[in-house]
């Protein structure tokens, strides 16, 4: 399932009741297959994944860790609403090799890619976590 997976997570991995905190702290609850992920991955080293939608290359270089990193999904989901350039129901999955953010929306799954120099225009990406996850294992650069 997890093909884009280069190296096990070698850091921390959240529990159960702390992902729960996370989501009553933002109001929402991850999807199952996302829930999973983080339990057994959290910050795993992801291969760099590149694909094309609508005549256009994008990659994914890391996934947004819960805990650990440099980056973590709560500090990043604080400078969101800090900042209000991102929608609430937008929340971080995953960001490119020059930091763009690919989110996630709580109220439908959709994923899409901002790039920091366009805000204003998302692309959409895929309908859902499972389809980006099986986006990334099938876009997986070669020798990586």
């Amino acid at each position: 399932m997890y093909d884009f997976l280069k190296k096990e997570n070698s850091g921390i991995k959240p529990e159960p009741h702390e992902i729960k905190v996370i989501e009553d702290s933002y109001g929402f609850e991850f999807p199952q297959i996302l829930f999973d992920f983080y339990l057994l991955h959290n910050v795993g080293t992801i291969k760099l994944c590149t694909f094309e939608i609508d005549g256009f290359e994008h990659q994914v270089r890391n996934m947004v860790p819960l805990k650990e990193g440099a980056l973590t999904f709560e500090e990043i989901v604080a400078n969101d609403r800090k900042d209000g350039f991102i929608d609430t129901n937008m929340l971080p999955l995953a960001m490119n090799e020059g930091g763009d953010m690919y989110y996630w929306d709580k109220n439908n799954e959709n994923v899409y890619l901002y790039y920091w120099d366009d805000i204003e225009n998302p692309i959409f990406i895929s309908e859902n976590i499972k389809s980006f996850f099986e986006l990334l294992s099938q876009s997986i650069d070669e020798g990586q």
